[in-house]
């Protein structure tokens, strides 16, 4: 997450991704603790979606808790054929092969 300086927070990695597995079990906690790690970029963000302020803010928040629930669960969306992928705009495309 970018700070106002501009730099990133030193936060681990291994422990944002423990977060999202806990989060995935049912931890309350550990989505609170997603939500407040990307509060900044939430508030910031918020400044340029024409919508009021705080529906802005829920709409992120709300699109963050999705996405971690999509990592979270590794599955693809009801409808996605094997070796496709999801993404945002809705649909599936083909998978990248590696090698």
């Amino acid at each position: 997450m970018e700070t106002k300086s501009g730099s990133y927070h030193a936060e681990p990695t291994g422990r944002v991704l423990a977060w999202v597995e806990a989060s995935g079990q049912g931890d309350k906690e550990a989505t609170e603790k997603i939500i407040a790690y990307f509060r900044e970029d939430i508030e910031r963000l918020s400044r340029y979606m024409r919508m009021p302020r705080e529906e802005a803010v829920q709409t992120l928040t709300l699109e963050l808790i999705e996405l971690v629930r999509e990592v979270r669960t590794r599955r693809p969306r009801a409808g996605c054929a094997e070796g496709t992928v999801p993404y945002a705009g809705g649909k599936s495309v083909a998978a990248k092969k590696s090698g």
